[in-house]
């Protein structure tokens, strides 16, 4: 790849969506009745998307030979469809390589 530029087409995904809240203590049956689900947000880089889930990355690493072969994603999770509230898509359009390299070191 040396002295070649790649660039990619990926999206930043915010996902909000509800999961399951463990509770504990010991507490009267009616203490517990204002407790439930958590609504939550989860911030990632979309590596799939199907009718039954979502699934994000933390983080992306370029493909780097010889070190790392191909993008390679760490920190990756799925949320089931039936627990997203909304999703929000932004581009995130990705050059890499050593020239690409070479002109964010020289800033």
């Amino acid at each position: 790849m040396k002295g070649k530029t790649q660039k990619q087409k990926r999206e930043i995904v915010v996902v909000h969506w509800e999961d399951s809240y463990a509770h504990s203590g010991q507490k009267a049956e009616k203490e517990w009745k204002g407790y439930g689900t958590g609504l939550c947000v989860s911030v990632g880089l979309l590596t799939q998307e199907d009718e039954n889930q979502i699934t994000l990355a933390q983080d992306l690493f370029y493909h780097q030979p010889p070190t790392v072969e191909g993008d390679q994603f760490r920190n990756v999770f799925s949320i089931p469809k039936a627990c997203v509230v909304a999703v929000e898509k932004f581009p995130c359009p990705i050059e890499y390589g050593e020239a690409a390299l070479l002109r964010h070191r020289k800033k």
